[in-house]
């Protein structure tokens, strides 16, 4: 490009696109582990689902890294070929959204070559992962934005549907295998999914095309969000088509959380500091040795018989996992026993099957039926001091 068209496209706020090539350059690492899961055993969807749960961590980390460089290559393309004399500058917006995909791609690369290479790798990150981040300002994007995200949804789509449709087929030739009719109903809900995927994206598209042709602000908000919304429901999609248990349960929209490994229940201590374990630190060093908070947290654990299920642990073990990663972070403690930690969604996660949305608190609520997760909307009100396990009043106290 001269030095004509670098000041021009300078004077319009645009900037090089140079840092970004070498993201895209990524493109032929997922070549690279696309071959190796071939060698691997996972040829096709089917034959995937056989396989040893590694490799399908690999197909699934396969599938993140290949729809992120999808979506952000067509936005770059779009991009050039609507200013050909600008070729390799970028609008700051598009610059941005696009390197906010692109760099997540080499983590979820190395998380597919970790998985090929150890049988018994558990992953490092929450599944199934969400499509993030939708920068601010994208509702006002330019038109070829707009045209790379089209493309970029239209383009995963078909990859999905190449996908279902080669599953179909193999298990219409594989009509009289073992756990056929349980492939089938997986297969059925997985084209639900992608139809409700499909429906969005032509909403979508019909939303661009006007909003290409009119110009209008609204349409044009509308046209991004219905897009968005198609894009995440794909990528959900793909990681589900490598791995069916993320599926959501039958009448849920929301998808499961993979668990990254089982932890055992345990018998809690009837003395000493064991009986705190679940409780917020900052409730623990008001509370331990007071009158009220020792005869509360005997209380609650003389009626849960001493004792964290498997469950409980596995799920006490995903949120300090969320907390390590800084997914999400301590708010304060619940005001009744067994006064725990109230925690803030830094971006969107999964505990326990529920979706707790950015910005919302959650609580895990252990009772004497089990645990259940609690979200606020978007907090909890606060009490003025903490309280006697009742039905009324379940608050949360700030320190």
């Amino acid at each position: 490009m001269g030095f004509a068209n670098a000041f021009w496209s300078a004077l319009q706020g645009e900037v090089s696109e140079k840092e970004l090539r070498a993201y895209r350059g990524s493109g032929l690492q997922t070549q690279e582990l696309n071959a190796a899961l071939k060698d691997a055993g996972a040829r096709d969807p089917l034959a995937a689902w056989q396989l040893p749960d590694a490799v399908r961590y690999a197909l699934l980390f396969h599938w993140v890294a290949d729809a992120l460089l999808i979506v952000a290559n067509h936005l770059l393309d779009a991009d050039a070929e609507a200013h050909p004399p600008t070729r390799g500058f970028l609008p700051r917006l598009t610059f941005d959204q696009a390197k906010a995909l692109y760099v997540q791609v080499p983590d979820h690369l190395r998380r597919g070559f970790e998985a090929l290479a150890n049988p018994l790798y558990a992953p490092d990150c929450a599944l199934p992962i969400d499509l993030s981040p939708r920068l601010p300002g994208t509702e006002s994007c330019p038109d070829p934005h707009l045209r790379g995200l089209m493309c970029g949804v239209e383009a995963l789509e078909a990859h999905a549907d190449l996908r279902l449709t080669t599953l179909k087929r193999d298990l219409g030739e594989a009509a009289d295998t073992a756990g056929g009719d349980a492939a089938r109903e997986t297969l059925a809900r997985l084209e639900q999914a992608h139809a409700a995927a499909a429906a969005r994206m032509r909403w979508g598209r019909t939303q661009g095309d006007a909003a290409l042709a009119e110009g209008s602000p609204q349409v044009r908000t509308n046209a991004v969000g219905s897009l968005w919304d198609a894009l995440a429901d794909l990528f959900l999609l793909g990681q589900m088509l490598a791995m069916p248990d993320l599926l959501p349960e039958t009448g849920s929209q929301q998808p499961r959380p993979k668990r990254r490994g089982r932890h055992k229940g345990r018998q809690i201590s009837r003395r000493g500091g064991d009986r705190w374990s679940v409780s917020d630190p900052a409730a623990r060093r008001e509370l331990e040795h007071s009158r009220f908070g020792e005869s509360e947290i005997n209380a609650f654990w003389q009626a849960r018989q001493w004792r964290v299920s498997d469950r409980e642990a596995d799920t006490l073990a995903e949120i300090a996992w969320l907390r390590e990663r800084q997914q999400v972070e301590p708010v304060g403690p619940w005001a009744i026993r067994p006064f725990g930690t109230v925690y803030r969604a830094v971006e969107p996660v999964y505990v326990l099957g529920h979706r707790v949305p950015r910005g919302h608190d959650f609580y895990y609520d252990l009772t004497v039926a089990g645990g259940r997760i609690v979200i606020g909307l978007p907090s909890f009100g606060s009490a003025d001091a903490y309280l006697y396990n009742t039905e009324e009043g379940r608050a949360l106290r700030l320190p």
